[in-house]
């Protein structure tokens, strides 16, 4: 197909931006763009400039920077897209009030040990990456902090990325996960604790490469490695 023109991707980018309370790292708005326009393939997004940029990208920090100019979207704090009154204008959005005294957060989940259900998905995760002997990775120039990752070689890049989103930010988690799929050609996991984003994710992932699974998955993985032997030798192969 024909990439949309510089103009095309104007709108989107504001609608996306005011959705998200004003303002988006650019990372988070090439995935918000990524679902905007799921007919541009993953050929298409990996398609590079004479100059090694990527072109998609390169045409919607354009859509950005004729944004700026017509005093739509803020530009003075760096690696924030910011939107303006005259931007919420121009897509006739009005933001809803917040409230003087916000409600309370939900509080997370604990485990026995009394850590958040994040943590613990994490340091489980991790647990079962030391035990099938992989490390961390290469991770120069990651964009994202990820919460865990699994590399052959500290000198190269992770071939699974994950991420576990338990009441957090779920969009967040999906652009970490899609940018490192565009990035390092890797595989991600997305492990939420709630069977809504499940559904949420399915309906804004862009990428097949990017699997969504319940938490109570990796506390059976952790188990069968931890637990049975042999275990850890099983998945192993089944990861290779």
């Amino acid at each position: 197909m024909t990439i949309p023109r510089q103009s095309e991707f104007e709108i989107p980018i504001l609608e996306e931006v005011a959705r998200a309370d004003g303002a988006l790292s650019p990372q988070e708005v090439y995935a918000a763009m990524a679902r905007r326009f799921p007919e541009i393939t993953k050929e298409e997004w990996e398609q590079k400039t004479r100059t090694g940029a990527r072109k998609v990208w390169n045409i919607i920090q354009w859509a950005r920077q004729k944004l700026v100019k017509n005093g739509e979207v803020d530009k003075s704090t760096p690696g924030v897209w910011r939107i303006m009154e005259k931007g919420l204008a121009r897509i006739s959005f009005t933001p809803v009030p917040r409230p003087l005294f916000p409600p309370p957060a939900l509080p997370r989940r604990t485990t026995v040990a009394g850590k958040s259900r994040h943590e613990d998905l994490v340091d489980k995760i991790k647990a079962v990456r030391e035990a099938l002997g992989y490390s961390q990775g290469n991770l120069h120039g990651a964009t994202y902090n990820h919460d865990s990752t699994f590399s052959k070689g500290e000198l190269r890049t992770p071939f699974l990325v994950w991420e576990v989103c338990d009441g957090g930010n779920l969009d967040k988690d999906i652009a970490s996960l899609q940018w490192a799929v565009f990035n390092w050609d890797t595989t991600g996991i997305l492990v939420v604790t709630d069977s809504k984003d499940m559904g949420r994710a399915q309906t804004r992932l862009t990428t097949p490469k990017v699997r969504v699974i319940k938490d109570d998955f990796v506390d059976k993985l952790h188990e069968i490695i931890t637990t049975i032997p042999g275990g850890a030798d099983v998945i192993r192969t089944l990861l290779q």
